[in-house]
């Protein structure tokens, strides 16, 4: 009703596709200003922003759940922390799902309509039980990744591919 289009993201979508349940809800909202957004959720509880460069909303309502804009991340420094985020209401979903690390973690699933988008044929990974890097070169800009690679790997059961393999080790 508010003119924003709302897509379930990352983890909550690749264990629903698992049959596994989900503590955590990250849900990115299209179309719409981070004020509007604010706004928008104020109305059903108090609203816990995590500053507006990042555009990250917890809602006291809705424990486990998290709102943000669409972002695109860049590196400019060599710590972890080292980024410079753009916030871009009108970006293209395929770009906003290429900054997520794994192909089982850029699935969207369109709130409205009930379609799930998958750009970089998570679902056949998760069929093949393989995790696999979405994009290698922002895959190597936080060193985090390739524990998060080792944890995915061990919880969901699942082989890595030779070119995430690769990655890790290098």
């Amino acid at each position: 009703e508010e003119g924003g289009s709302v897509y379930l993201v990352g983890g909550v979508v690749r264990d629903y596709m698992m049959k596994r349940t989900n503590k955590d809800y990250d849900i990115e909202v299209f179309h719409m200003s981070y004020a509007h957004l604010v706004e928008v959720l104020s109305r059903f509880g108090q609203v816990m922003t995590f500053g507006s460069s990042f555009a990250i909303i917890h809602l006291d309502q809705l424990p486990g759940y998290e709102f943000a804009l669409p972002r695109v991340e860049y590196k400019t420094g060599t710590k972890h922390q080292d980024f410079s985020i753009e916030i871009d209401p009108e970006l293209p979903l395929e770009k906003a799902a290429s900054r997520r690390d794994f192909t089982i973690n850029a699935l969207m699933y369109e709130y409205k309509t009930g379609v799930i988008y998958d750009f970089f044929d998570g679902i056949g990974d998760l069929q093949r039980k393989q995790l696999r890097i979405v994009n290698t070169e922002k895959f190597k800009e936080d060193p985090l990744r390739i524990l998060r690679a080792a944890s995915f790997i061990a919880r969901y059961d699942l082989t890595c591919t030779q070119e995430t393999f690769d990655e890790c080790q290098a």
